[in-house]
């Protein structure tokens, strides 16, 4: 993972800096790299080689990287140099193709606002593999209305033959919840919908975690039960306290305390959440872990 508790394309990161990353990617084959960014449209204008204001000139970016490989393999007399002293490693840099093979690209989406705003970018971003996290997702997706620059909605996440004829499609999708301070809830059937979308257009489709709050529908009664005080240390008329933080998710995201009176009105998706952390709440959609991966590329290592 690339920059795991950053952003390559933030606006704060110079081309060169991106250019001498793709050039570490681009020698060492025998790693698979994945590459996620809130930024899709510089990473879309990076990989279709649009010119930025100053770096290089506007050169492509197989060229500016070409520069910086022949930096990270030594040699200080340019090109000539650099093939004299590592001539194999360069004849297989000059043979690299471009989307690099074992680099996979993908964009954040949280909600459907964000979604519509990348996906997009994304699917016009040149890569091996596309992919989007719905991490933390905080709202519904449905990929059936991403923009599509006129091709059917569907064809966003379709893997099949016909979806390639339109356009380029997305290869796997990621979800999960939000942990931490001050970490919001994911409703089920926000992941239940993308789960079922992907395996609709046969895309790998992973669930990481629920994060910090689990559901009471993905929860034993045991699980649950821990969630309040044993009925021996409770008087029979004693109102059931509850220890850990609860409220109730609508299908809207709205959050409703357990007594209010719009708490579980019909129509609104209403469920209860506990804020258990992330090791109870776990990773099971349903009691099924969800572990789905794009198939991995075949690629030689120097």
């Amino acid at each position: 993972m690339v920059c795991a508790h950053g952003d390559l394309f933030h606006e704060s990161v110079p081309d060169e800096w991106i250019d001498r990353v793709f050039a570490v990617m681009a020698l060492t084959p025998q790693h698979t790299y994945q590459v996620l960014t809130k930024r899709s449209a510089r990473m879309r204008a990076y990989m279709k080689g649009i010119p930025s204001k100053i770096p290089f000139l506007g050169r492509m970016p197989l060229e500016r990287i070409h520069l910086e490989a022949t930096g990270h393999m030594g040699g200080d007399g340019g090109f000539m140099d650099t093939l004299k002293h590592h001539g194999n490693i360069y004849s297989l840099y000059l043979n690299v193709q471009w989307p690099l093979p074992n680099v996979w690209l993908g964009v954040s989406a949280e909600d459907q606002a964000r979604a519509d705003e990348r996906i997009p970018d994304l699917l016009a971003t040149p890569a091996t593999i596309r992919f989007v996290s719905a991490e933390p997702l905080l709202g519904p997706i449905d990929f059936s209305m991403i923009p599509t620059g006129g091709r059917i909605g569907d064809l966003v996440l379709c893997a099949s033959a016909l979806a390639r004829e339109h356009g380029p499609e997305l290869d796997w999708v990621i979800v999960g919840g939000e942990s931490g301070p001050g970490a919001r809830p994911m409703h089920p059937d926000w992941v239940r919908q993308i789960r079922d979308q992907c395996a609709a257009a046969g895309v790998p489709f992973f669930f990481k975690q629920w994060g910090s709050w689990s559901a009471v529908s993905q929860m034993s009664e045991d699980d649950i039960d821990r969630c309040y005080p044993p009925l021996r240390e409770r008087h029979p008329d004693e109102t059931r306290h509850c220890l850990v933080v609860q409220h109730v998710l609508h299908t809207d995201g709205s959050r409703q305390g357990i007594a209010d009176r719009n708490a579980f009105l019909q129509g609104t998706g209403a469920m209860t959440m506990f804020e258990v952390g992330k090791k109870r709440a776990g990773r099971l959609l349903d009691g099924i872990e969800h572990n789905g991966m794009p198939q991995l590329r075949e690629v030689s290592a120097l």
